[in-house]
């Protein structure tokens, strides 16, 4: 029998080409989704690495708020210490005060006021005619009351009857009492203090101002040890 054999078809040269054109588009295509996933790609990375820098450049409200929190509580605190320091040493210098006073009264009492005391703060700064000298320091004897480190000082006491001077030219007292009182009570001292012909040194949260006697102890109050 005859072998019969099938020839190939031929397509139309017009197909190929469209097939070829086809494929040439989609691979261009295929390029540019790349091209724009690789773009986006280096788009999100770049924002990424900008969102870590901010985040490491700065503060968020939240960290910032508990920073201004923890400031806030720390100078509270060291206000506080502060406060209580300057108090603490407000009352040391008026108690220091009161005891200048008494000794500067015993110096006067010995050496000028034949057994008597100086009757107000400027007199025991008045020089004694040997040395020129006060029995007290300027600070305190500026003025019959003086303000000093925060407290009202001021000395006083009972005319004597009888009619002696002493070498400064005053008359003196037989008896004395002198008071220390915060200019700004709570501000510049919580205490108030007293002392009198004794040498005793008194202290109580209420003024001895006008109540304080110029021998024995007071009222009310307790001795400063």
């Amino acid at each position: 029998m005859p072998v019969h054999y099938a020839l190939p078809v031929r397509r139309p040269k017009r197909a190929c080409l469209a097939d070829l054109s086809a494929e040439a588009s989609a691979k261009a295509e295929a390029r540019s989704a790349s091209r724009a996933c690789r773009a986006e790609a280096r788009s999100a990375s770049r924002a990424c690495r900008a969102e870590a820098r901010s985040a490491k450049a700065g503060f968020t409200l939240v960290e910032l708020l508990i920073v201004v929190a923890i400031v806030g509580l720390l100078a509270s605190i060291g206000l506080a210490v502060y406060r209580q320091a300057r108090v603490s040493g407000s009352e040391a210098s008026a108690i220091a005060s009161l005891k200048a006073i008494n000794d500067a009264q015993v110096a006067f009492s010995q050496t000028c006021g034949n057994q008597r005391f100086a009757p107000t703060l400027s007199s025991l700064g008045t020089p004694l005619p040997s040395t020129g000298q006060g029995f007290l320091s300027p600070d305190l004897t500026i003025a019959d009351t003086v303000l000093k480190s925060g407290y009202q000082v001021t000395m006083a006491g009972t005319p004597s009857t009888e009619p002696l001077r002493a070498c400064t030219g005053v008359a003196p007292v037989a008896a004395y009492q002198a008071t220390a009182d915060p200019s700004r009570p709570g501000v510049t001292g919580f205490r108030f203090f007293g002392t009198n012909t004794e040498g005793v040194i008194f202290a109580d949260s209420a003024t001895y101002t006008g109540n304080m006697p110029e021998t024995g102890a007071p009222g009310h109050g307790g001795e400063i040890k």
